[in-house]
């Protein structure tokens, strides 16, 4: 019993080694750092990966895709490959559908239904997502009278939700849909509790 419990929690540091490092990596990337090209470029298939790592590495492959246009077709490809298992091992995983959403508008074109229909399944799966919820709203407004009813919905009512988190975040979260379909519909619900 002993024997198993310790491979067993082996196993589980294992695959945290994983994902820290590939959430290190996509530190580096965002901050300008070298170092992430390793895991951009690594050959391990995604299905050997932990759900989050396959998550993390298709990001950053994502990003390095629109900094390396020359490589964005190969880069795109493993980028969805990646994204797909993590899917698939984390159905219904908001910051999963979010990143698919990016993936796709990079891939397919921002008006495309792949790309819209990962950004409806990101908010049936997570309604509110504090760090996504910028990229979702100006992504969702710029495709505005593409969206199905619901989905516009879910928009206005994260977009009030973040006006709503702080006192810092209550213009910011108004400037997003500033002079869109959308604002008037914020407004009104902001206004309509008093806000």
């Amino acid at each position: 019993m002993l024997a198993a419990c310790l491979a067993f929690a082996g196993r589980m540091l294992a695959v945290e080694y994983d994902v820290m490092a590939a959430k290190a990596a996509s530190a580096r990337q965002a901050g300008g750092l070298s170092g992430f090209q390793a895991a951009v470029d690594s050959n391990r298939p995604s299905a050997e990966l932990p759900p989050r790592s396959a998550l993390f590495r298709g990001i950053m492959r994502a990003h390095a895709a629109v900094e390396e246009p020359g490589k964005a077709a190969t880069l795109l490809r493993l980028a969805t490959a990646d994204m797909d298992h993590a899917l698939s091992a984390r159905p219904s995983w908001g910051e999963a559908e979010v990143s698919a959403a990016y993936l796709a508008m990079l891939r397919d074109g921002a008006e495309a239904a792949s790309a819209r229909e990962a950004l409806r399944r990101s908010y049936a799966a997570a309604p509110f997502l504090r760090g996504s919820a910028p990229w979702r709203i100006r992504y969702a407004v710029s495709v505005w009278g593409l969206l199905d009813p619901e989905t516009q919905s879910r928009v206005v009512d994260e977009t009030v939700w973040l006006a709503r988190a702080t006192s810092r975040t209550y213009n910011y979260a108004r400037g997003l849909v500033a002079q869109t379909p959308a604002a008037p519909l914020v407004e009104a619900k902001l206004s309509s509790s008093g806000d």
